[in-house]
């Protein structure tokens, strides 16, 4: 599901081929995507940006607006880590992984960071993600904790409420 409730609305249809390179804003990391993806966004200063798009093998991620998310991201560089602002973190999924399931055994070495220490100010931005695959698994993946917190999604529809088990029950 989107709702599209921007003032304007600044996303186009965007392909991203397998082997595009691209620069992190956070720490001007070089990325390899190994899928080709196609989706919603716009061309950024240093990467393509996909708000919500599907790969080559159906994995579907979109990115949405959560309510205080940046207090719980990342906030010091980690060289174990793969560090990432918080709206490359869709794309970045949906270029590098299969299925919902491989996208969630990589979490623990996954962090999305606030621009503490960015090379490049970006600002909070509050977002949390939605994840599906052709097997029909759906999940929320919400930055409250690093690792990222994983909610398996019977609904199929997300929003960008900040409390899930509470939309469900109401």
């Amino acid at each position: 599901s989107r709702t599209m409730d921007w003032h304007g609305l600044y996303a186009f249809p965007l392909f991203v081929p397998r082997g595009y390179k691209w620069s992190s804003v956070y720490d001007g990391k070089e990325y390899i995507n190994k899928y080709a993806a196609i989706g919603s966004g716009h061309d950024r200063k240093m990467h393509a940006d996909l708000s919500d798009g599907v790969n080559e093998f159906g994995l579907s991620v979109q990115k949405l607006t959560f309510a205080n998310a940046s207090r719980q991201y990342a906030k010091t560089r980690n060289e174990k880590k793969i560090q990432l602002a918080p709206f490359e973190f869709a794309f970045w999924a949906m270029t590098n992984f299969r299925s919902v399931q491989e996208l969630i055994e990589s979490l623990p070495s996954i962090e999305v960071i606030n621009d503490n220490e960015a090379l490049n100010k970006y600002g909070d931005a509050d977002l949390h993600y939605a994840a599906a695959d052709p097997s029909g698994r759906f999940v929320i993946i919400e930055p409250l904790s690093m690792p990222m917190r994983v909610i398996e999604n019977p609904l199929g529809v997300v929003t960008n409420a900040p409390n899930f088990k509470r939309e469900v029950n109401k």
